[in-house]
Parts: structure tokens; sequence; C-alpha cells
């Protein structure tokens, strides 16, 4: 478990700022779709409070994070006292296919402002050209988006990339939910006895390739 000192992931909501999302792909409204999807099925998580950044000149540049994989830890630190975060997502989109079949990469990393480590990532392409992708995207549909059960209408539906993106979302949301709830907050009395123990997070990432 990653043990942060200066905030308390053991909350049952974390509050978590948003950030723009950066884009590799070729589909220029994709951030957006991107971004307003994640904040939707995190905030229905029930474990986040979402605030979503528009980002400004001052704020942690998205890009430098994925290519570097340093931040800014004054940047970081004005975003929690700004928006009073817990946390801080960060997405890049690597590819996207909107038409049938479509598939979505995306790299999401959830970084404790507080410490400048990374808590929790996901990283991961959804093609629904993969057998066990389109069969676990339809059973969504069944599930979350009350789609009939004819399988030429699932199969209709499955031809938009618009249940795929929820699906990762939904995925997403689910992942950083497991990894944020194994969160332990420092127990005092460890300080107490001289000793500091190190985060499981780091604030360097290798660079993307």
């Amino acid at each position: 478990a990653y043990e942060i000192r200066n905030c308390d992931w053991s909350s049952d909501v974390c509050s978590s700022d948003l950030m723009p999302v950066r884009n590799r792909s070729a589909v220029p409204q994709a951030p957006r779709q991107v971004q307003q999807i994640l904040a939707a099925e995190l905030q229905r998580s029930g474990r986040f409070e979402v605030v979503m950044a528009q980002g400004d000149g001052e704020d942690p540049d998205t890009g430098s994070v994925f290519t570097s994989g340093t931040f800014d830890e004054e940047a970081l630190d004005r975003i929690r006292q700004r928006y009073n975060v817990t946390g801080i997502i960060f997405s890049e989109i690597t590819q996207f296919h909107a038409y049938n079949p479509p598939r979505l990469g995306l790299n999401v990393l959830m970084v404790d402002p507080a410490e400048s480590v990374v808590v929790a990532s996901v990283d991961g392409v959804w093609d629904l050209r993969e057998a066990q992708t389109l069969a676990k995207v339809r059973a969504y549909t069944h599930d979350k988006l009350d789609f009939p059960q004819s399988l030429f209408r699932d199969d209709r539906a499955l031809e938009s990339p618009d249940a795929l993106l929820r699906f990762v979302g939904h995925d997403i949301a689910k992942t950083l939910e497991a990894s944020t709830q194994k969160l332990m907050p420092i127990d005092p009395s460890v300080l107490s006895a001289g000793t500091s123990p190190v985060p499981t997070g780091t604030n360097t990432l290798p660079p993307s390739s």
C-alpha cells in the first residue's frame, strides 16, 4: 500500500482535479469527449468528486508529464490549494479511431499533489477488433446502458465510439477507485518514532516512446 503523509486517502470520497486531456491522435474533438466521459464515470463511481480544470499558463503541462516523466511540484501545489483537491488526474490519448470498429488508446495518471507522486495509473488500448474487448463492451451495454438484448441492436450500437468511450471511462474509474482504496494514511506513531517511510509512488516516469 502507498503511504502518503499530507492527505487522507482513506476518506470515502476523494476530491480530484481532471486536467485537460493531451491528444496524440488525429481527431481534434477527442480530448473534450474523453475528458467529459472520464469526469462523468469518475463522479458516477461515488469515490471521486471531480473538478474539470480548464488549464492556464501556470498549470502543469500534461505533455511534459508524459514525455519527460517529471512534475512541476510548485504547479501541482498551486492546483491543490486552488481547488482543494486530494488528487490530480493527467490523461493522454495515444490513438483514437472513431469509425467501425472503434478503438481508443489512453494513458491516465493520478498524482498526489502534496507529495508529487503517482498513486494510480492506467495505460491501455481498447480495440473492438479484439474478441475479448468486444465481449466486455457488449456486456457493458447490457448492464449499464440499458440497450435491448437484440444482438443486432448491440452490434449497431458498437459501430459508434460512444459505447466504447463509456466502457473505457467506466473501466478506468473502477481501476482508480480500487487503487486509491488501497492507499493508507501514515501512522503518526511511526513518525514520532523518528523514522520516515518512503512512498511507493515516484515523481518520475519513463519517457514516452
